[in-house]
């Protein structure tokens, strides 16, 4: 291949010093060949590389981002100063009072409109968002089938609300709650 790139040079030089068609032929000749080459070893390569990584995922990703060549940029966090010579923390603010004003930029170049939102909706939605209200049966169901290792929160579990069902339940108050 190296061979091939000298022969490749020499031509381009002979044809910047004389206009001949069939040295530029040679040359371009050379200059595909030499691509495809290229391009089938780095092909030949990578897939090397895959095989040898095959069980590994992590280095896989390596390889991933070796061929998207992307670059990670590591910085100490506050330490960085910027063109503006302002530090991390002025810089940040910098950028909040630009974002902050974009949107009363833009909305100031739109002229009023006597249009509401209502006036572009198609169709009328009254009880998109409604629920029919629950029942205490319906509540006391429900916490009776909850599996025994089902957390509904956090730190409760169902054997928390089974204790406490029989003083909430026939009160009504857990319902009332729900349905508000």
């Amino acid at each position: 291949m190296r061979t091939s790139i000298s022969k490749k040079n020499a031509l381009y030089k002979k044809i910047l010093s004389t206009n001949n068609p069939s040295i530029s032929a040679k040359y371009k000749f050379y200059r595909n060949k030499i691509a495809h080459l290229k391009e089938s070893s780095k092909q030949h390569y990578y897939r090397s590389k895959f095989e040898n990584c095959r069980n590994d995922v992590k280095k896989t990703w390596k390889v991933i981002n070796e061929i998207i060549s992307t670059k990670r940029k590591k910085s100490k966090t506050g330490t960085e100063t910027y063109n503006t010579g302002l530090t991390n923390q002025n810089h940040c603010e910098e950028l909040n009072i630009h974002f902050s004003k974009i949107g009363k930029n833009i909305s100031s170049k739109i002229d009023p409109s006597s249009a509401t939102f209502n006036d572009f909706l198609l169709e009328s939605f009254p009880n998109l968002y409604t629920f029919p209200p629950t029942s205490a049966d319906e509540i006391r169901q429900i916490i009776a089938s909850l599996n025994a290792k089902q957390h509904l929160t956090p730190k409760t579990s169902q054997q928390h609300f089974k204790k406490f069902l029989p003083v909430v339940y026939p009160h009504g108050h857990l319902t009332f709650l729900i349905n508000v």
